[in-house]
This record gives C-alpha cells, structure tokens and sequence, in this order.
C-alpha cells in the first residue's frame, strides 16, 4: 500500500512558503508568472491508488490462512501497523517501503496467530507499483504544462522508475521516499524535490 492522501498536486509559487494543495489536475489553469514549478504525487494522483489491489491480496490471504475477518477488515489492521512503520522510518532510521509493507503485514498476521514470510503476500501488490492504471487528465496535464513538474513519491526507487518509464509523458524530476532516505511529510523529502527543481525553499 502507498502513503499518499489522495492530493493530486501541489504547487511552488512565489506567494506562499509553504507547498499549496491546488485540487484536481487539469489541463494548465496555472497563473502565469506566479509559480515557478509543480510537485506532484504519482500513486492516486498520476497513477491509480492501491486500494483496490491491497483489498484483494488481503482477500486471498484470509482465504490462505483461514483467518476470522474480512478482507477489509484486514486491510484496514495492516494498514495501521504499516503507516506506524512509515513514521518510524522517518524517525529512528529509514526503511524501504517494501520493507515497511512487509514488516507491517509479518506483525498484523502474528498477531492473528500466523508466523510466515510476507514477502510472497505482497508480490501482486508489487507487481500493480511498477504497472498501474494512469488517469488520463493527469497525462494530459503533463503533457501541457508549462512550468517544470517533479513527482514526489513515498514509493522505492526501482518500481516508481519503472512505472514512469511507462507513463508515456515525462517529468523534469522524479523524487522517491528512498532517494530522499524520507518519507512524506517530512521536510527532507521536498528539499530533495526543490534541489532537483532549482527552487528555493524560501519561494
């Protein structure tokens, strides 16, 4: 599962210190002059969030293991246990995301009386991170926009590069959680984004 909220962009501009969240993407719409570059998640924003695929791996591993709750149910257990561990990694040492998503399922299943290896539990879901679906606007934004766009992502390194390699629209800068050793929203992640972007974090 990624970690984004659902924002599909945000904006660098010369009135605000701050990332400012500017809604749905659309085909340009930005004021000319005001801002001078554009930040932009790739899961759930570019690309379709994992919901959908988190839910159905959670529904086969019930089924596997017999255990007494429902898909959703367990999808919403692991989920805490997972952003916990995202939290942790931005404070007491950085771990991947793919360690994160296998550690967090490994305690939810223990807890529930199941000690195996999470990493084959999690393989379908790895498979959606490197080809999602993309949504169409957000292409047709990339594609127009005047202004240079850097992905932020809380996604590992390798199955972002190669989701983006089959987006068939390019960034100016593409920015992980485990380049930036940091996970959103933590600072040291924009400031990877902002260096990248030749943007002063003080615009």
């Amino acid at each position: 599962m990624t970690t984004g909220k659902g924002e599909r962009s945000f904006v660098t501009g010369r009135d605000s210190k701050q990332h400012q969240n500017v809604g749905p993407v659309s085909r340009s719409g930005l004021p000319p002059g005001r801002y001078e570059a554009v930040m932009i998640d790739f899961y759930g924003t570019i690309a379709a969030g994992d919901r959908e695929i988190v839910e159905t791996s959670c529904a086969s591993i019930a089924e596997a293991f017999h255990l007494p709750l429902s898909a959703p149910a367990l999808a919403e257990r692991w989920g805490r246990r997972f952003f916990h561990a995202i939290e942790q990694a931005n404070r007491n040492g950085f771990r991947t995301l793919q360690t994160c998503e296998i550690e967090s399922l490994e305690e939810t299943l223990r807890e529930l009386g199941v000690e195996t290896d999470g990493a084959p539990l999690v393989a379908e879901l790895e498979a959606y991170w490197r080809d999602p679906p993309f949504y169409g606007d957000a292409l047709e934004f990339l594609r127009n926009c005047p202004l240079p766009v850097c992905c932020v992502s809380n996604a590992d390194a390798e199955p972002l590069a190669q989701a983006v390699d089959k987006l068939g629209a390019s960034f100016h800068a593409v920015v992980s959680s485990e380049e930036a050793r940091a996970y959103k929203p933590a600072p040291a992640i924009f400031e990877t984004a902002l260096r990248r972007l030749g943007v002063s974090p003080d615009r």
